[in-house]
């Protein structure tokens, strides 16, 4: 789904801290493209809104231990594979964010991030796109570059041009279509094109698998030039 800036995308917020989930809720309250449609402080509350309100976002606080966190994000895409699931956590952590993104988010944000950025990514993610907050963006990047092959090209439908694996390589970085394109000198509809295309040659649903794959393979590494915006979020 493409949204325009008239277009209003519906948010459910998902955090065990009442004052934390009260502040943000108030927060993405008074923006006027986004409307927050309930507030969950347990997984079965969340799920419950799923099924009945169906946002198009969900915004998951985790904090604590992994297993727990990643256990509520498979529930979550379990209850309906096709939400754009944003995790957002307390600090930066490799783990959590490459458990996070293999399994499926659509996107990692940090809490240093302020609300206009959060918004932003709130629309990446409605839109399709990865969704990453400047600091995880970084780690994505040197996670990238420590890929070392070791897939083993299951899946695989067809070898991905050097163009293709450049955008999806600047998609990893937390780029937006928009901002690829202006970047590569392409139209957004070329980009999307792009994505597509090397979604279906790696065997991926979606550009967040394509990413995972890629990486699992060593198709794409961390050389992106310093002057690369490599977040929508500074």
């Amino acid at each position: 789904m493409d949204f325009t800036d008239d277009t209003l995308t519906t948010v459910l917020l998902v955090s065990d801290f009442v004052l934390f989930r009260q502040a943000l809720a108030i927060a993405i309250a008074q923006e006027e493209s986004c409307i927050l449609i309930s507030e969950a402080a347990d997984m079965d509350d969340a799920l419950r809104l799923i099924g009945t309100r169906k946002p198009d976002i969900v915004l998951l606080h985790l904090s604590g231990s992994a297993p727990q966190g990643m256990q509520r994000l498979k529930r979550i895409l379990e209850a309906d594979p096709d939400i754009a699931v944003i995790v957002l956590f307390d600090g930066i952590d490799d783990s959590l964010t490459r458990a996070a993104l293999l399994g499926g988010a659509a996107g990692c944000l940090d809490c240093s991030v302020d609300v206009s950025h959060l918004i932003q990514g709130l629309h990446a993610a409605a839109n399709g796109e990865l969704a990453l907050s400047k600091g995880i963006a970084r780690l994505m990047a040197v996670m990238l570059g420590r890929a070392n092959g070791s897939g083993d090209g299951r899946g695989v439908l067809g070898s991905p041009t050097p163009r293709e694996l450049r955008v999806l390589e600047l998609v990893s970085l937390g780029m937006t279509n928009r901002a690829i394109a202006k970047r590569l000198l392409l139209s957004e509809s070329t980009v999307r094109a792009h994505v597509r295309a090397v979604s279906q040659k790696l065997g991926s649903q979606n550009r967040v698998q394509a990413v995972a794959r890629a990486m699992s393979l060593g198709m794409i590494g961390s050389h992106v030039e310093s002057d690369d915006h490599l977040a929508l979020v500074d």
